[in-house]
C-alpha cells in the first residue's frame, strides 16, 4: 500500500512533464514544478548566486546548488539527471565574469563547465568537454540544460541532494 502514493506521484509527474518544451517553458515549468520562492526578476551582476536552480521535467528534479559568501569563490553542487536513473553529478567553484560562469570541478579528472546566466536561470553550455564523461553516467550528459532559479538564499541551496540523496552543497562551505 505504501508503494501506491509513489506511483500515483510518479504517474502525475510523467503527466504533467510535457516533451519538447523551448527553453523558455523548461526554466518556467522548473520554477512551478520546484515549489520553491524563485525570484520574479533576472538576475543581476550585483547579484550573488548563492541559491538553488532546477529543472525538473519528470521524475527527479536535475539541481545546481551555489553558496557565495564573501570575497571568495563561490562553491557548486550539480546533478543532473538522465535516461534510467542515470545521472552526471559533481562539485567544485564557480567563477563569475558578469553574465558569463565556469564551473570547474573538484575530483580525479579535469572537466570545466561553461555556463551562461539568462534571466533568472543558468544554461549549461551546449558542448561538454571530454573529462566531464567521467562525472556523467550512461545516457546522461551536462550540456544545453536551463537550470531555473527556485530559491536564492543558503538554506535553499542545501535542499538540493545528490544521487544518493545526501546533500549536495556543503554548509561548511568556507569562502
Amino acid at each position: 500500500m505504501k508503494k501506491f502514493p509513489l506511483l500515483f506521484a510518479a504517474l502525475l509527474v510523467t503527466a504533467c512533464g510535457g516533451g519538447g518544451e523551448d527553453s523558455a517553458n523548461q526554466t518556467a515549468a522548473a520554477r512551478a514544478a520546484s515549489g520553491g520562492s524563485s525570484p520574479a526578476r533576472p538576475i543581476a551582476a550585483s547579484d550573488s548566486l548563492t541559491g538553488l536552480y532546477e529543472l525538473k521535467s519528470g521524475g527527479l528534479p536535475s539541481q545546481l546548488c551555489v553558496i557565495q559568501r564573501g570575497g571568495g569563490a563561490a562553491r557548486f553542487g550539480l546533478n543532473i539527471w538522465g535516461a534510467n536513473m542515470h545521472a552526471c553529478s559533481g562539485a567544485g567553484t564557480v567563477e563569475r565574469k558578469g553574465s558569463k560562469l565556469t564551473l570547474v570541478m573538484a575530483g580525479d579528472r579535469s572537466c570545466t563547465v561553461d555556463a551562461t546566466i539568462e534571466g533568472d536561470a543558468i544554461r549549461l553550455s551546449g558542448k561538454m568537454p571530454e573529462g566531464c564523461a567521467y562525472y556523467c553516467g550512461k545516457n546522461v550528459a551536462m550540456t544545453g540544460i536551463s537550470l531555473a532559479r527556485s530559491g536564492n538564499t543558503e538554506a535553499d541551496a542545501l535542499k538540493a541532494r545528490d544521487v544518493v540523496d545526501e546533500p549536495l552543497c556543503d554548509a561548511s562551505t568556507k569562502g
